[in-house]
């Protein structure tokens, strides 16, 4: 249609809207058509009760996906999720294979001063403790550390004792521990140091002849409980030396 056809259309459209024509001037029945949609648009344009708005073609078939679209999103989304699933169950081969190569050992039987070449003491594994926070009641305790909310705080109580006669200052800090863990047959987690004054990787504290002290190590875990603990497997190396032991 031509702008002038358009433009006439639109002012004898205007006329009938606003009543500013004395007269109906005579149209073809093609004119009278235009007119007729034309003022159907603009009464539903000044309506207060509709929500005018107008989208060409090309943009309702943009925005609207095809089938073949849908079903192309479809088939990404499928396959990132087969390839996560790859990908984690190739991580836990791959742990598994690690701890197949190493020679792991069961923890309690296992003194970690001697593994490690530290003198005048023995370092025995002794248990573990599910909680939400570390130490957990206890007034005058210091630094406590304490679990996110859904998360749980797995504690491994290892005993260092004094085996010499004399009082001796136990530096577990200088060995630079790199501990990390694998709990039931996942991927192998990097365990943190904390402020705990009892801190296995940082403790430096004396010991009087012949008596122990308890050292822990602290991660944070899923929230579960100690029956839903299948495994738990500690890997502790400092410079040269690493052992991999079972904690259960």
């Amino acid at each position: 249609m031509k702008k002038g056809k358009m433009i006439g259309v639109a002012v004898v459209a205007a006329g009938l809207l606003t009543g500013c024509m004395d007269h109906m001037p005579d149209m073809t029945e093609e004119q009278s058509a235009l007119v007729a949609e034309y003022a159907a648009d603009m009464l539903l344009k000044y309506s207060p009760n509709y929500d005018y708005k107008i989208a060409d073609e090309e943009v309702l078939v943009e925005e609207e996906p095809t089938k073949e679209v849908t079903e192309e999103m479809t088939e990404d989304t499928v396959q990132e999720q087969e390839t996560v699933e790859v990908e984690m169950q190739v991580e836990q081969e791959t742990a598994t294979e690690e701890d197949s190569a190493l020679n792991i050992v069961d923890a309690k039987e296992v003194d970690f001063a001697e593994t490690f070449g530290i003198e005048d003491v023995s370092i025995q594994y002794d248990s573990m403790e599910l909680c939400t926070a570390y130490p957990s009641g206890e007034v005058g305790a210091g630094f406590s550390v304490s679990a996110a909310d859904g998360n749980t705080l797995l504690v491994m109580h290892f005993t260092v004792e004094n085996t010499s006669e004399a009082v001796i200052t136990c530096d577990l800090f200088e060995k630079d521990f790199d501990l990390s863990m694998n709990l039931n047959g996942g991927n192998y987690k990097k365990i943190s140091s904390t402020l705990l004054v009892n801190d296995f990787t940082t403790y430096i504290e004396e010991i009087p002849a012949g008596e122990s002290a308890e050292t822990v190590i602290v991660t944070e875990v899923g929230e579960m409980s100690e029956e839903e603990i299948a495994s738990c497997i500690l890997r502790m190396t400092s410079g040269d030396a690493s052992i991999t032991t079972k904690l259960k």
